[in-house]
């Protein structure tokens, strides 16, 4: 096996923490998860167990249903959702004994949560996934007046630059250089540069936390 392959299948997975979906009475999150990017492999195997999770349930269920239909479609998502949340998701408490380990003891847990929940953790590493790629994105309007500030040092690369964002967060990108272009107008005081419009320090954006 060359040297190459052995770093590519040694290197770690991308990993964030972020608040679970859900708040407590004082309106602080209850929890924080690690997420982390599953392998390839991983994908598979959560396809095959979720495909087998779902006809058996149907079998019991005495249900005939064809895989082509709406029906078991929408069964099959559900039901593989509900392992990869689990398969995705750690214990990122260094005080807890299940530090490290998933945050859900098994793929049925994940589904005592509700909807909204799953889409938001499924949503995080959706986002964790672009941004550990070779395509830019993010949602946040400091990473953005950062982008403004590369485009500014060098003009004559911006349509490339524009071309590296994807297209979800150069909509919200493009929406927010239009905000810019607004307050400057409103502003005539400003010095005419739509960094000076934005609201952030434009400080390098701090990289996601990882656990051990």
């Amino acid at each position: 096996m060359t040297t190459t392959w052995n770093t590519i299948l040694s290197g770690k997975m991308p990993e964030q923490i972020i608040d679970f979906p859900r708040n407590d009475a004082d309106g602080k999150p209850i929890a924080k998860i690690a997420i982390r990017l599953l392998r390839h492999a991983d994908n598979i195997s959560i396809t095959k167990q979720a495909t087998f999770q779902t006809d058996r349930e149907l079998k019991e269920n005495s249900a005939t249903v064809d895989r082509s239909s709406d029906y078991y479609k929408e069964m099959f998502y559900n039901v593989r959702a509900k392992h990869f949340v689990y398969q995705c998701t750690y214990d990122c408490d260094p005080d807890s004994e299940n530090y490290g380990k998933h945050f859900f003891p098994t793929p049925d847990e994940v589904g005592a949560i509700r909807n909204e929940e799953v889409a938001e953790i499924m949503k995080a590493y959706s986002h964790l996934e672009l941004s550990a790629g070779s395509v830019l994105y993010s949602t946040d309007p400091a990473v953005w007046d950062q982008w403004l500030v590369e485009m500014l040092a060098n003009p004559e690369e911006a349509a490339n630059f524009l071309a590296s964002i994807a297209s979800g967060a150069r909509i919200q990108f493009l929406t927010h250089l239009v905000s810019l272009s607004s307050n400057a107008l409103k502003n005539p005081s400003l010095s005419g540069s739509l960094v000076d419009a934005g609201s952030s320090d434009l400080e390098t954006p701090s990289q996601p936390q990882s656990i051990q």
